[in-house]
């Protein structure tokens, strides 16, 4: 399946992404708290969409699409710290999906415009669960679901939310689970789940937690970051 996820976080599921400097790793162990759901609605369209969590660790995107009054798109998204997708050159997300045709959509800081994202579409196989890399190389510029001549490329750096849009004007019922979503390094290797707590408290400049670390250290009781 070539799998994508779309997401934009307000407040980070994971430590992974305390600081802006840490690379996007987002694991829903700590729930689902920051992503919102986008909907026709604003268009006078009556598709619906909600994030839950059916699981520890999953999120749950389902809803119902609806072509009626010219709608037609359910989405959910989530903010990122600007930054932390800076040297990546994609996503890796797994997903358990429903056969349907699914976006994965990035938007930019240095690219602002109405209904405007960066999407790339990733196949779903029913009930199963699929791991997908998405290059940015592969992301298109798009306003109104219409692609955008001349657009400047998606620069990751400046990347500021995340998220999956359904717009696949086939009305009825939807479901996407998703496990994690990840950068990828120019290296081809995606962040470790499980970087350890000191690591995130110096790029968060975090002091007292990093001098409770080392005390922890001292007295070799402190273990790393859960590991999926």
């Amino acid at each position: 399946m070539q799998f994508a996820v779309v997401i934009a976080v307000a407040s980070a599921p994971s430590l992974c992404c305390v600081a802006a400097a840490q690379p996007v790793n987002l694991e829903f162990d700590s729930g689902v708290a920051g992503w919102r759901t986008v909907l026709d609605g604003v268009m006078g369209g009556r598709s619906t969409g909600r994030v839950t969590q059916p699981e520890a660790g999953i999120l749950r995107f389902s809803g119902e699409l609806s072509l009626e009054n010219n709608g037609g798109f359910s989405q959910t998204q989530t903010s990122v710290p600007e930054a932390s997708l800076e040297g990546a050159i994609g996503i890796e997300t797994r997903v358990r999906g429903d056969g349907r045709t699914y976006q994965f959509d990035v938007r930019c800081s240095d690219v602002r415009m109405m209904a405007g994202s960066f999407q790339t579409k990733f196949d779903t196989v029913a009930g199963e669960w699929v791991t997908i890399r998405l290059p940015f190389e592969q992301f298109r510029l798009y306003s109104f679901g219409r692609l955008v001549p001349n657009a400047p490329k998606l620069t990751p750096a400046r990347v500021e939310s995340i998220g999956v849009t359904l717009a696949d004007k086939k009305p009825g019922a939807f479901q996407l689970d998703i496990d994690f979503v990840r950068a990828i390094s120019a290296e081809g290797k995606v962040p470790e789940a499980g970087a350890n707590l000191a690591t995130v408290a110096k790029s968060a400049d975090l002091t007292t937690l990093l001098s409770l670390l080392e005390i922890s250290d001292s007295h070799n009781v402190h273990p790393g970051l859960h590991e999926r």
